[in-house]
């Protein structure tokens, strides 16, 4: 019998849902329209299938994840990544203010097991919301 190593390095959970942030740093960064003021409305992120790939899903999806690590983890060795994502819009968009719906973000989720803070430092995040080719596959193994 042989056998094939078909993940290197993937860490894996009996989770049926599964959520691939895909970060290509080999294409261009883009800057999205001029908005004042930027909002980050969360939303529920579980087993999909969706792939987010416009701007305003990967930004709802990043502040949902920092909100649900913040209340989960408030004190952590991190720095605080909801500054980061906020200083972060502001320096790539020109934007004045980062707004947080706090309301739709305490209702939302990111699946129980997609919950990474391994991106929560500015260049990954810059990477996954600002290159062009960037993406969040969100699926599950039930169809």
């Amino acid at each position: 019998m042989s056998y094939n190593l078909v993940r290197n390095g993937t860490f894996e959970t009996n989770s049926s849902s599964s959520h691939t942030i895909s970060i290509c740093e080999k294409t261009d960064f883009f800057t999205p329209a001029y908005q004042e003021e930027i909002v980050i409305s969360g939303g529920d992120f579980g087993w999909g299938p969706d792939t987010l790939t416009s701007f305003q899903d990967r930004l709802d999806y990043v502040g949902q994840m920092i909100w649900e690590f913040m209340a989960h983890s408030p004190k952590t060795n991190h720095d605080n990544p909801q500054l980061t994502l906020e200083d972060l819009l502001k320096d790539q968009t020109g934007c004045k203010t980062v707004t947080w719906n706090k309301s739709r973000l305490s209702q939302g989720y990111v699946d129980h097991q997609s919950l990474d803070s391994s991106i929560f430092n500015q260049e990954d995040m810059k990477n996954l919301l600002f290159r062009t080719g960037s993406y969040i596959e969100i699926d599950n193994d039930n169809h």
